[in-house]
C-alpha cells in the first residue's frame, strides 16, 4: 500500500461543519459497508448507521459538540467532531 492509498483509505469528510443539525458524511468506497456511530459531548451514543453509500446525510436534533466514529471492515477507524449550532 503507498502512501497515497493510505490517504484515501482514512479521508473522511463531514460538511458543513458547523451546521443546523444536517450534515452530510462524505467516505471512501472502501468505508461501505462501515459501522457510523455519534456520540455527544457527555460520551452517549446519539446516533448509530451503517454507511451503504459514499454519500450520507445525518439528522441530528442534539445541540452542542458531537464526536463520530467509522470502523469498516479492514479494522481501519477514523473519528472527528462535528458542531451543532442552536
Amino acid at each position: 500500500v503507498g502512501v497515497g492509498d493510505e490517504f484515501s483509505v482514512n479521508s473522511i469528510t463531514i460538511f458543513p461543519n458547523p451546521n443546523y443539525g444536517t450534515f452530510h458524511i462524505q467516505i471512501p468506497e472502501t468505508h461501505i459497508g462501515s459501522l457510523c456511530t455519534i456520540f455527544n459531548s457527555n460520551g452517549q451514543k446519539v446516533n448509530s448507521i451503517i454507511l451503504q453509500e459514499k454519500h450520507t446525510t445525518f439528522y441530528l436534533n442534539t445541540k452542542g459538540l458531537h464526536y463520530y466514529i467509522v470502523g469498516n471492515h479492514h479494522g481501519n477507524m477514523n473519528s472527528g467532531k462535528v458542531l451543532i449550532l442552536d
